[in-house]
């Protein structure tokens, strides 16, 4: 039977039978906590409490909850207040309230839910947390949750009543969590709004849950749902490409540059086919499964060439899934510009390209060299004539008025012999003028001029240092530019006269390289080292590194020095063949057309 209970009005509280009591909950000891137009008040025998008195926030509560351990919670728009034996502790948006207006609020045991305008939260002891769908939307105008002992949680939203199971409770921490609802299709023909006090759901002795709609009052069974246990079966309808329909073989083959592409699938289900859900993936394109609800078709654009799997599965409305699904193969073909041949020509055309700026680099620069290289010829020349013109001539006129004097002097005359031994003297420094003079005036140094040099210079310093010195040649020895030549060999004759006097080496190598690229000279010992300072700023009052350097820069080649100290030095020369070489066009023809014809070098 209905009884009615008369409110006090004490403490200046004028209470109206048309005040409309908005929530209302016993707390442990038997007192009432009612919620009205003019705020939250405790109801006692003497009269009214209000909760602000006792530290809560003003206002009036739109939901009141007693728990287990005795704490009365109460929710207003996006705040939680919560009274206990030490008072009111207040949980705001900053300890993840974020429902909007609190319409309930449920918990079992430890367990605290909280729902709202916008969401379910659930408390983890220190603060609220979001309740993610698996779907990927999110739970919205919640007006009333049970927590079912047995079966997990329902509660009232804005499409039908909504079961997460008990399963899905234990692991809210992990992330979405699965549900199921109940609507119009299952024989809620109401709409299930927020009623006008709360709470709005309730649970009865015989496992009933009751909720309040619009205009009447609907219940539910929780261990009376007949559950659908049969996988629904999936195909691939239909696929369109750039407004074309085709038909779906096993394997599809799709024409190039295809913009747009649907893929149209459905699934057979007897019972409640509306709640059919599904998920696709296309293999090539999509890296995780897509949640696609009930919606019944994909849409791609802009495929790139290549083949692809297109994965759709389903489940009923209790969740049942077919994992197997439907699959389609098919191959998006490429247009002739995305072929891998065209990548290949584009690649080689690009490489052709950097190629023949390296080529026009390369004569530059050697242009530059040849017209520093011709200078020098030049001065060379210059040179040669100026020695031969004038001090060659006027060191032959010496020679000649001496040998007249000698004839004048007696030949058992001492001086006659001492006369005879500088005139022979004076013709081999003449002689040795003229080669130097035809040395200034030569074309090229001969293949095998520089080695013989080298060799040379090699064995003079050997005999002041008894260290064992080898020079190897690799390749075929080619003539050389002679300023180059002159250049390398001041190089090697420095790099040699370094090693034998400060490398205390067991071992002295030179080796010279000829090659269609480059000539490449290099100078190795096993020796001491050198320091790195040094290496980097020379040593003062000391020119040789600075001078190879120089000579090196001058000719238009390519000096490295590796050392370290224990592990011996080794300085290399490189000159590119088109500076080095008097015959360069020829060599490199005579090289590819060896490699043409197979013609080992």
């Amino acid at each position: 039977m209905l009884r009615r209970l008369e409110l006090p009005t004490a403490d200046g509280i004028a209470v109206s039978l048309q005040s409309r009591v908005k929530a209302i909950t016993q707390d442990l000891s038997g007192r009432l906590w009612i919620s009205m137009e003019s705020g939250t008040f405790r109801l006692e025998r003497s009269g009214w409490t209000r909760l602000e008195s006792l530290g809560g926030p003003q206002g009036v509560a739109t939901s009141e909850f007693t728990d287990s351990h005795g704490r009365i919670w109460f929710g207003f728009a996006n705040t939680i207040a919560m009274l206990d034996q030490d008072g009111v502790k207040i949980f705001s948006g900053k300890d993840g309230v974020h429902v909007g207006v609190v319409t309930t609020i449920q918990g079992k045991g430890t367990n605290i839910w909280i729902g709202g305008e916008f969401g379910l939260d659930f408390f983890d002891g220190s603060r609220f947390r979001p309740v993610t769908p698996s779907d990927g939307g999110a739970f919205g105008s919640i007006a009333g949750i049970v927590a079912d002992p047995d079966d997990g949680l329902w509660f009232s939203e804005k499409r039908g009543v909504i079961h997460i199971p008990e399963a899905q409770l234990q692991q809210l921490d992990s992330g979405k969590v699965e549900f199921e609802s109940f609507g119009l299709l299952d024989g809620f023909t109401a709409e299930l709004r927020g009623s006008l006090a709360s709470p709005s759901a309730v649970q009865t002795t015989d496992g009933r849950i009751w909720f309040a709609t619009t205009n009447a009052v609907a219940w539910i069974d929780p261990k009376r749902v007949v559950r659908n246990a049969v996988a629904p079966l999936v195909w691939v309808e239909s696929v369109v490409a750039n407004g074309k329909k085709y038909n779906t073989f096993p394997f599809l083959r799709l024409p190039p540059r295809t913009r747009n592409l649907q893929i149209a699938y459905t699934a057979t289900s007897l019972t409640i086919p509306e709640r059919v859900r599904f998920r696709y993936k296309l293999e090539g394109q999509d890296k995780e499964w897509q949640e696609a609800g009930t919606r019944r078709e994909v849409f791609y654009t802009n495929l790139d060439p290549g083949s692809y799997q297109f994965r759709v599965i389903a489940c009923n409305n209790d969740g049942v899934w077919n994992d197997d699904g439907s699959t389609l193969h098919f191959v998006v073909l490429p247009a002739f510009d995305q072929t891998l041949w065209f990548r290949i020509l584009c690649i080689v055309a690009l490489a052709g390209c950097l190629w023949l700026l390296y080529l026009l680099r390369l004569k530059q620069v050697t242009a530059q060299v040849h017209e520093r290289l011709g200078a020098r010829m030049e001065e060379r020349a210059r040179i040669a004539r100026e020695l031969h013109d004038t001090l060659l001539q006027g060191f032959q006129g010496l020679v000649l008025r001496f040998a007249a004097v000698m004839k004048t002097i007696p030949e058992d005359h001492p001086a006659r012999n001492l006369m005879e031994k500088v005139l022979d003297r004076a013709d081999g420094v003449l002689l040795e003028g003229r080669e130097r003079v035809r040395d200034l005036r030569q074309d090229e140094i001969s293949a095998n001029e520089l080695q013989a040099r080298l060799v040379a210079c090699g064995e003079e310093l050997r005999q002041n240092h008894a260290i064992p010195f080898s020079l190897s040649v690799i390749g075929t020895p080619q003539p050389l530019d002679p300023t180059v030549g002159d250049e390398v060999y001041g190089i090697g004759q420095e790099a040699l006269t370094n090693a034998f006097q400060h490398s205390k080496s067991s071992k002295i190598e030179v080796e010279i390289t000829y090659d269609h690229n480059r000539v490449r000279l290099s100078v190795r010992d096993d020796g001491v080292g050198i320091d790195q300072d040094l290496l980097l700023r020379g040593k003062d009052g000391h020119w040789g590194l600075v001078g190879m350097r120089e000579r090196t820069q001058n000719i238009g080649g390519q000096l490295k020095i590796w050392s370290q100290e224990g592990a011996g030095t080794e300085i290399e020369l490189a000159i590119p063949a088109a500076i080095a070489y008097t015959l360069y066009g020829k060599t490199v023809r005579w090289h590819w057309i060896k490699r043409l014809l197979g013609v080992g070098e």
